[in-house]
């Protein structure tokens, strides 16, 4: 290639030189066409063929999504931290009704201190934080069911447990 042969000038900027169009014709007016294909509706019109969308149809779309995306985790990290708390109860609750039947059977197998296993169970499930529903004496077993007050999201919910304590092999 010789350094002396020159390129053609830009279609647009050969129409706007002021010494006018390329005499030769290589550059001027020729029409500038788009890249690409076109966007086309999904929506057909009556004559059967795809129709073009108005240029400002997908404006806000992705502000929309996004919205919706932030809504969706909100939604799913709410949900998560109501079962969190709601485990959290359950566990409470769990463990003061294991340790009410064992205070009841204690106090109701215990030689040293008798004493009521009903009422001690009571004082142990208060201790803590839970409710004494009931309290059942069955031969040397002692069932107790306990519910937690708790507050799930800002409702007020109560998790409720039952244990049975007593010995393994009944006394002779």
């Amino acid at each position: 290639m010789s350094a002396a042969r020159s390129r053609a000038p830009h279609p647009r900027l050969a129409a706007n030189d002021p010494a006018g169009p390329d005499p030769a014709g290589q550059g001027a007016e020729r029409p500038v066409q788009p890249r690409g294909r076109p966007i086309r509706c999904l929506t057909r019109s009556l004559t059967r063929s795809l129709t073009r969308c108005p240029a400002g149809d997908e404006a806000g779309a992705g502000t929309v999504m996004a919205l919706a995306i932030i809504a969706v985790a909100l939604s799913l990290g709410l949900g998560a931290i109501g079962l969190i708390q709601a485990q959290g109860a359950s566990g409470r609750a769990r463990s003061a009704a294991d340790l009410a039947a064992l205070a009841g059977a204690t106090a109701l197998s215990s030689v040293l201190a008798p004493g009521d296993p009903c009422a001690t169970a009571e004082r142990v499930a208060r201790a803590n934080g839970a409710r004494l529903t009931s309290c059942r004496i069955s031969g040397e077993d002692v069932s107790v069911d306990v519910v937690v007050p708790v507050r799930i999201l800002g409702l007020a919910r109560q998790a409720g447990a039952s244990a049975r304590a007593g010995p393994v092999n009944p006394l002779p």
